[in-house]
This record gives C-alpha cells, sequence and structure tokens, in this order.
C-alpha cells in the first residue's frame, strides 16, 4: 500500500496539487461569480421589461383616450352639423310651399340661430382635429351661412328662391360627403396608431 508521501509524489509533489485544488477553487469561485452575475442580469433584465411594459401600457392608455377623445369631438360636430342640414331641408321646403310670410321669416331666423350654436361646438373643437376636417366644417357652415342669407333676401320670389335654395344645398351636400371620408379617414388612422402600441 501507498504511504501518503508516495500518493503526493505520485501526483507531481506538494505544488501540484496546491495548484490543482487553486485551480478547482477558482473554477468553484468563478462559476459561483458567473451564476451571480446572470441572476443580477436576469433581475436587471426583468426590471427593464416591467419599466417598458409600464411605458407601453401608458401610451397604449394615451392612444386610447385621445381616439375616444377625438371619436367623441368627430361625433358631437358630425350629429351638429346633420341637424343644422336637417333644419336647413325643413326649411328649403318651408320656404318653397309655405304661404304664411310671417312664418318664414321665423324659421330664417331659427335657422341663423341654429347656425349660431353650431359653429360655436365646430370653433371650440378646432385645436383637437385636423386641418382638413377643419376646413370642411367651416365650408359647410359659411354655405348654410349663405343660404340663410340668401334665402332671407329673396324670399318672396319663388324661380329664385327655389334656385338658391337647391344650388347651396348640392354644394352643402357635397361636403357633407367630403367631411364624413375625413373622418372616417382620422378615426383608421388613430386606431391603426392605438393597434400598433
Amino acid at each position: 500500500m501507498l504511504d501518503i508521501s508516495e500518493i503526493i509524489n505520485l501526483y507531481g509533489g506538494i505544488p501540484a496539487i496546491v495548484t490543482t485544488l487553486n485551480v478547482a477553487v477558482y473554477t468553484i469561485y468563478l462559476m459561483y461569480k458567473k451564476n451571480e452575475l446572470q441572476k443580477l442580469k436576469d433581475i436587471e433584465v426583468n426590471e427593464i421589461k416591467i419599466k417598458l411594459d409600464k411605458t407601453l401600457s401608458k401610451i397604449a392608455h394615451v392612444d386610447q383616450s385621445r381616439f375616444d377623445k377625438e371619436f367623441q369631438i368627430y361625433q358631437e360636430i358630425w350629429e351638429s352639423l346633420t341637424n343644422l342640414n336637417m333644419e336647413a331641408e325643413k326649411l328649403k321646403y318651408i320656404l318653397k310651399f309655405g304661404d304664411n310670410l310671417e312664418e318664414k321669416d321665423k324659421r330664417i331666423l331659427d335657422f341663423f340661430n341654429s347656425n349660431l350654436s353650431t359653429s360655436s361646438i365646430i370653433y371650440k373643437h378646432t385645436p383637437f382635429y385636423p386641418e382638413e376636417i377643419h376646413t370642411i366644417t367651416t365650408t359647410i357652415l359659411s354655405e348654410l351661412q349663405s343660404y340663410a342669407e340668401n334665402v332671407s333676401r329673396i324670399r318672396e320670389d319663388e324661380k329664385l328662391l327655389s334656385w338658391a335654395s337647391d344650388h347651396n344645398r348640392v354644394f352643402a351636400k357635397k361636403h357633407y360627403n367630403e367631411l364624413e371620408k375625413a373622418i372616417k379617414n382620422g378615426l383608421d388612422t388613430l386606431s391603426s396608431v392605438a393597434k400598433n402600441v
């Protein structure tokens, strides 16, 4: 049987054994440090993921809020302009077929007031929607205002009244179609931004 000194000599002596033990200890130490660094890296990555998720969540919330707000504005504008358009249609028929001049004057004045109310709704939202929509809405308002002014001046001349009324209504309807397309495009753009977040 080998004694301890022969075993030590067999493995290259004390310096070789010490070196081997040192290598083993350093290997274990480096593996431990590597695991520690990996844990720290995992913790940092996880914290970054949490921050990113919070940021994306905030962005998604802002985009959804913006979509909801613009949708509400478009809905209010569309509703007010549609009501004004319907009033213009009613006025058109009252002016064409009504006999009472006093009733015609009252309806024209009511239409002027409705136009002012609609203008107020549109102008209070002006900063919150695109220039294209603002241009179309103000064009519609201007045409309906012109319509009211024209028919108030010529309400007793049946032929001229009929022509002016129909002429203004054709242009207003064309711009309503443009407004509808612009609003749909605006909402599509907003919803695609919200979906991409």
